[in-house]
């Protein structure tokens, strides 16, 4: 099962308001921040994460990867009512992503 990745707990759902941030090092992004209220995240393999690198309006890159990246984890959620939809977050701290993993341009 996979999943997408673009709320932030700052900015909602607000792409504009994100802080989740990726900057390039190299053949790999560098990717810092949370993404929350991800629906099924306890079960997903695969992720698709929105991440602001700095490049202005066209600035939000999207890549896909599997569980196990060093420095990604999921997070239960907690939320008041909506029991039956389970989300979680991801908390990426220092996680190296490889630039081929980039979804379009």
């Amino acid at each position: 099962m996979g999943v997408v990745a673009v709320t932030d707990p700052s900015g909602g759902s607000d792409v504009a308001g994100m802080q989740t941030s990726a900057r390039l090092e190299g053949d790999r992004y560098i990717l810092n921040g949370r993404k929350c209220f991800i629906t099924n995240a306890h079960l997903s393999d695969a992720w698709v994460v929105i991440a602001k690198t700095g490049e202005g309006r066209k600035g939000y890159r999207p890549s896909s990867w599997r569980k196990g990246f060093k420095g990604a984890v999921w997070a239960a959620g907690d939320k008041v009512g909506l029991r039956g939809a389970n989300t979680g977050e991801l908390i990426f701290q220092d996680c190296e992503v490889p630039k081929e993993n980039l979804v379009g341009e």
